[in-house]
């Protein structure tokens, strides 16, 4: 395992396991996005035939989880619902430092989302967590082990990510990269505390881009990460067909800006 010393002063490179694996997945969610939990519950259950996976959530998604595991067979949900006005006021309270940039996006949430992380995997342990997007589809089993990283991320594997594009949110024409980043933060492994914390520290902190999206991309800067293949969290960033052997899909079916050229995401998705 590396030590701080090939990393220089002040670096820390975690090693607490010699591989991380897909264990378990937690999405964290509110209702406004009720649509997307039967899909991603079912998919998921049945292509890891039954990995456990968390719902950090509201009361009306609590409840709608339980209505579901009365339809299917689906022991190894849980749901915790933590997402309460005292809770989003804690969050809130935290971004001091944070420029909303939209209005369809929550800070509050985003921040909830992240400790939502943190407590899900310091619950199980040394193993694998799978953060996932409440919108994500699986089409095949996404468990793999990883050797010696602390992190995988998934990359948006952009077909140009020079791309000039109009921003949303400021009007000002500058590289999508520059906005959003190379990484997804819907799709995001691991098993470390620490890193998530860390992750929490630069979405605190207001350090640049979109959210804690941008930011991500300072993680491998201080923890060993490895990246997804482009078989997994396959979205409308990629600007193609997804692969026959794809194993999850970003299918986007309650976000309206991003509904637009997702036909073929939808078609896989089942949808």
């Amino acid at each position: 395992c590396p030590t701080e010393s090939h990393y220089g002063v002040g670096v820390a490179r975690e090693c607490f396991t010699e591989s991380l694996s897909v264990d378990s997945a937690v999405v964290a969610m509110d209702h406004g996005v009720l649509p997307d939990l039967e899909p991603l519950l079912v998919t998921w259950t049945y292509h890891t035939e039954g990995k456990p996976i968390s719902v950090y959530c509201d009361a009306i998604v609590e409840a709608e989880v339980e209505r579901l595991k009365g339809i299917y067979d689906m022991p190894e949900v849980r749901a915790f619902p933590t997402l309460t006005p005292e809770s989003l006021a804690e969050a809130k309270a935290e971004l001091k430092n944070l420029t909303n940039q939209d209005d369809y996006w929550k800070p509050d949430v985003i921040m909830w989302k992240l400790k939502a992380l943190k407590q899900e995997v310091e619950r199980v342990g040394d193993k694998g967590v799978l953060l996932l997007d409440s919108d994500i589809v699986f089409c095949d089993d996404p468990s793999e082990t990883f050797t010696d990283c602390d992190a995988v991320l998934s990359p948006f594997y952009w077909d140009d990510p020079f791309k000039k594009i109009t921003d949303v949110y400021d009007g000002k024409r500058k590289c999508i990269v520059e906005r959003d980043g190379f990484y997804n933060a819907g799709y995001f492994l691991t098993s470390s505390p620490s890193l998530v914390e860390f992750w929490i520290d630069l979405y605190r902190e207001g350090v640049g881009g979109f959210y804690e999206q941008w930011c991500m991309g300072k993680i491998p800067q201080r923890y060993r990460t490895q990246v997804f293949s482009t078989l997994h969290n396959h979205g409308i960033w990629r600007a193609s067909e997804p692969p026959s052997n794809i194993k999850s899909v970003h299918i986007h079916q309650i976000t309206p800006r991003f509904t637009r050229d997702n036909d073929s995401i939808h078609r896989v998705a089942g949808l």
